[in-house]
C-alpha cells in the first residue's frame, strides 16, 4: 500500500494521504468540529469550508462579505 511505504520511508507510523488540498481541507473540518461548535464565516467562503463544516453537524452561521455588521442578525 502507497501510505504504509511512504510512512515507513519517511519514518511515521502512519500517515493518511489524500488527493487534493480540497479533501484534506475538509476531512480536516469535519474531524475537528463538532456538534455543539460555533462556526461563522462569510458567504464567499471557499467550498471546502461551507462542506466540512456541513459533514460535522456544526452550528453554522454566515454573514455577507465584509459587513461585519451582519454578524449582529446571526
Amino acid at each position: 500500500m502507497f501510505e504504509e511505504t511512504l510512512s515507513d520511508s519517511l519514518g511515521y507510523p502512519r500517515l493518511l494521504f489524500f488527493t487534493s488540498d480540497y479533501s484534506a481541507n475538509q476531512a480536516l473540518l469535519a474531524s475537528l468540529l463538532e456538534p455543539c461548535d460555533h462556526v461563522l464565516a462569510d458567504c464567499l467562503s471557499h467550498a471546502f469550508l461551507l462542506e466540512g463544516m456541513l459533514y460535522s453537524s456544526t452550528l453554522f452561521f454566515h454573514f455577507e462579505y465584509h459587513q461585519l455588521d451582519s454578524l449582529q442578525n446571526t
